[in-house]
């Protein structure tokens, strides 16, 4: 599906906001972006906003790059929110073939909820729900969830 959007649209038509909107999560461990597949693993880690959260890595397509996006981002399991949170201005880069890719963040686990360590361990191998919105300068959005394997480095 991915590549057949992309194939209507030359890659700089892509980058300036053109055609069909679509955002999919992957790996934040990859050196290219690999899409997560269901129960893959998601490190909990440290995001630059604070508290807990799923690191991982987006690549949209249809939003404008080279630019900044919102992104609305949450946690779950099993139906229960762990966390949200608004990311403003996250910088998407352009790639060759006309999709975005943004890196360094992470949907959210609340540190209300898991103040440190020994609390988030009971996280550890749970199922989660990423799921992500990125609202581009042009007020187009395009979201994404990924079903996940929560993992907490020893």
């Amino acid at each position: 599906m991915w590549l057949l959007l992309a194939c209507e649209y030359t890659p700089e038509q892509l980058c300036a906001g053109k055609g069909p909107t679509s955002l999919e999560l992957g790996s934040r461990e990859a050196e290219t972006f690999e899409p997560f597949a269901e129960g893959d693993e998601a490190e909990i880690m440290t995001p630059p906003q604070g508290g807990y959260g799923l690191g991982f890595r987006a690549r949209t397509l249809g939003l404008v790059t080279n630019n900044v996006v919102d992104l609305d981002m949450e946690t779950t399991v099993s139906g229960e929110s762990l966390g949200q949170f608004v990311a403003e201005d996250w910088f998407v880069y352009c790639q060759e073939d006309g999709s975005g890719l943004l890196w360094g963040t992470a949907t959210p686990i609340d540190e209300a909820l898991f103040p440190d360590d020994e609390d988030l361990a009971e996280l550890d191998g749970e199922e989660a729900v990423m799921s992500v919105t990125a609202t581009d300068s042009q007020g187009d959005t395009a979201s994404g969830t990924a079903t996940v394997t929560m993992w907490l480095r020893d």
